[in-house]
């Protein structure tokens, strides 16, 4: 009994963990290319590609609600996946990345550390 309310704890630091990292990525992603733009929703529409990733990871935190582990295991991949791309695919390395980037993977491995908490 005790390890469930935990896992449950532990999944809901998870989830809304990543909550509150992944809605101002994505709002981010829509808004970074449509300054100077004077065409108004199509300058939205034309950056909408840059929000995939963050529209995929959101739509994994709504599988996790009914498949943990399987969701738990695609967010800490793709999460370690966008570490390395924003990190250490190019030139530059900023500390606030990393730190954003990592808490992606993370909060992965804790909706995954629940679902093992929780099994009956």
């Amino acid at each position: 009994m005790q390890s469930s309310k935990l896992g449950h704890i532990i999944k809901k630091i998870g989830v809304f963990g990543l909550i509150f990292v992944l809605v101002p990525l994505l709002l981010f992603s829509l808004v970074s290319g449509t300054e100077g733009g004077d065409n108004g929703i199509y300058d939205f529409i034309k950056n909408s590609p840059n929000a995939i990733p963050w529209v995929i990871l959101i739509a994994l935190l709504f599988l996790s609600k009914s498949r943990s582990k399987l969701a738990g295991v695609l967010i800490t991949l793709i999460g370690i996946g966008v570490v390395y791309f924003f990190n250490f695919s190019g030139p530059n390395f900023w500390w606030i990345t990393f730190i954003v980037t990592c808490l992606i993977p993370v909060f992965g491995l804790l909706i995954l550390l629940s679902s093992y908490l929780n099994m009956p």
